[in-house]
């Protein structure tokens, strides 16, 4: 059974009418906190291809067209009345560390649009890294391999420092950090080699134990993508992650 976790920015979405004085969701349907289950859930499947799904807290009263981009490519639909759910895309799940990403732009019912909360339209599809014992593991990709990318570790802010670790000839870059290092913040550092564009990435952290963390961006220059900061427990000596992106 392959796993996959499905990563929210936040679990609902938020609709506003663009020019009535009084505020209503489409007429029949609310998208809410329900939208997900949870926030970070895994869901199981023996298959290649996973159906970016969004659920409604009831049957739609009326078509609603639904505006969307998946791993960056624009597409729409209409959902027709009486729906509970409706599948953005279909994407491929079948290689390790695939990260998926679907975008809701706007949604419109009877002719009138809907803004969406711009913190909770975002969620991403990830097929988790096994465990790296003794060691975080990052590993940072992007969509054009003809241009090339560096990838650090470092112990200080804006590259200056100590580097821990890097990466310059691989597609993708990956990097470790051990779990004997000091408790302390580091930096992920990317460096644009030789070019100067906007580069969509993905960077995941996958812990020792094998929890796994995704993080998106797109990179516009070279520069600090992500801090993180180790801490251990005095008593328990259990050590834990936290992540600041930058």
């Amino acid at each position: 059974m392959k796993k996959i976790l499905i990563l929210l920015a936040v679990v609902g979405l938020t609709f506003t009418s663009c020019y009535q004085d009084e505020y209503e969701a489409p007429s029949g349907v609310i998208i809410n906190e329900a939208f997900f289950a949870t926030a970070s859930e895994e869901v199981a499947t023996s298959t290649t291809d996973y159906d970016i799904t969004i659920n409604f807290s009831s049957a739609t009263a009326n078509d609603i067209i639904l505006s969307y981009t998946v791993d960056g490519t624009n597409m729409q639909m209409t959902v027709p009345a009486g729906s509970t759910s409706a599948v953005l895309a279909s994407v491929d799940i079948s290689a390790t560390g695939t990260v998926h990403t679907a975008v809701l732009n706007y949604a419109a019912s009877n002719g009138e649009n809907f803004t969406i909360d711009t913190n909770r339209k975002k969620f991403y599809v990830l097929i988790p890294y096994a465990a790296n014992p003794g060691n975080m593991h990052f590993i940072l990709n992007w969509g054009d391999s003809s241009y090339d990318m560096d990838l650090y570790i470092i112990n200080a802010a804006n590259g200056f420092g100590t580097v821990l670790d890097y990466s310059w000839y691989d597609f993708p870059e990956e990097v470790d950090f051990p779990e004997i290092e000091a408790d302390g913040t580091y930096y992920i550092y990317t460096n644009e080699y030789e070019f100067t564009a906007d580069i969509p990435v993905s960077l995941v952290a996958i812990e020792p134990d094998g929890t796994n963390h995704v993080f998106i961006k797109t990179v516009t220059k070279s520069g600090d993508m992500l801090s993180f900061t180790k801490t251990t427990d005095t008593v328990t000596g259990n050590v834990t992650y936290s992540y600041i992106e930058l």
